[in-house]
């Protein structure tokens, strides 16, 4: 399975890719929300791990514009972050983990998501 951990924090992004590599992931990063947009349709990922908190564009702002195309309306999306998740981040999400995370957790929503058919692209 492949994930797109889009984080801007080096160690936290280190420690996603860490994790998930070690269960056979391929993963692929971005260290920001732009740049995070702009690799979800080449990289077609089975997971999405992102940040709320990022320069350039934040997770609610790449959430919404995510959300409002047809691949990224059917790509899952996990947040991992230390931030308060409001509602509206809540309803665009797939999942929310807290940082810090614990692995094995962060390995089960990333594989049952990841593993489970493609949400419908609602509109």
């Amino acid at each position: 399975m492949m994930a797109l951990v889009i984080e801007d924090d080096r160690d936290q992004r280190d420690t996603l890719c860490a994790v998930l590599e070690s269960a056979g992931w391929t993963v692929e990063v971005a260290e920001d929300g732009i740049a995070g947009l702009g690799r979800v349709p080449a990289a077609r990922p089975d997971v999405i791990l992102l940040d709320l908190r990022m320069p350039h564009l934040d997770g609610v702002g790449l959430l919404e514009m995510l959300r409002s195309t047809e691949i990224g309306r059917t790509i899952p999306v996990v947040l991992v972050t230390g931030a308060d998740v409001g509602a509206e981040a809540r309803a665009l999400a797939d999942a929310v983990l807290t940082k810090p995370f614990d692995p094995g957790e962060l390995l089960r929503v990333a594989s049952r998501l990841g593993s489970a058919p493609r949400r419908p692209a609602r509109r």
